[in-house]
């Protein structure tokens, strides 16, 4: 995954702020769903004996460094969108004004999970089901979100 997270500083950020957030938002995607797979492990899975709660900080460990390379690539994208906002077109202050609003939602969300993940690594009791709770909101963030931002990609 470091190489995948490596990528995302090569996104073109001021050329290109909506593909680069598309990017992102799947990076993100995908660093969720393999954190929730883990902690929630499906049923034949743990029929076989599950996931040891080691294993799920360990793996919930590496996400949150994850998230938090693509948490300073969506910063950046979303300076990017601020400026874009203040200067140009009305099609681009739009544009760039949408696209600011989304960084927005997608940091206060995946600070959230952040925080909880936190909790869940220094095993906190009740933090396994608040993460798994947080795991489903930027699921659902991301759901609502990735149609909005793909038709943004082409700014």
């Amino acid at each position: 995954m470091d190489d995948k997270i490596a990528l995302l500083s090569n996104l073109p950020l001021r050329t290109r702020p909506g593909f680069s957030l598309d990017a992102c938002l799947a990076k993100m995607a995908s660093v969720i769903s393999r954190a929730y797979k883990n902690i929630k492990p499906p049923f034949y899975r743990r029929l076989m004996g599950g996931v040891s709660k080691d294993h799920a900080r360990a793996v919930v460990a590496t996400c949150h460094a994850d998230l938090t390379a693509i948490l300073r690539v969506t910063m950046q994208i979303q300076n990017v969108c601020k400026i874009m906002a203040s200067s140009g077109d009305e099609a681009t202050r739009h544009a760039g004004n949408a696209l600011s609003g989304y960084c927005q939602r997608l940091i206060g969300a995946s600070h959230d999970w952040s925080a909880k993940a936190s909790d869940f690594e220094a095993n906190i009791f009740g933090s396994e089901k608040e993460l798994l709770e947080q795991c489903q909101r930027l699921t659902r963030i991301h759901e609502t979100l990735a149609k909005p931002v793909g038709n943004l990609s082409d700014w």
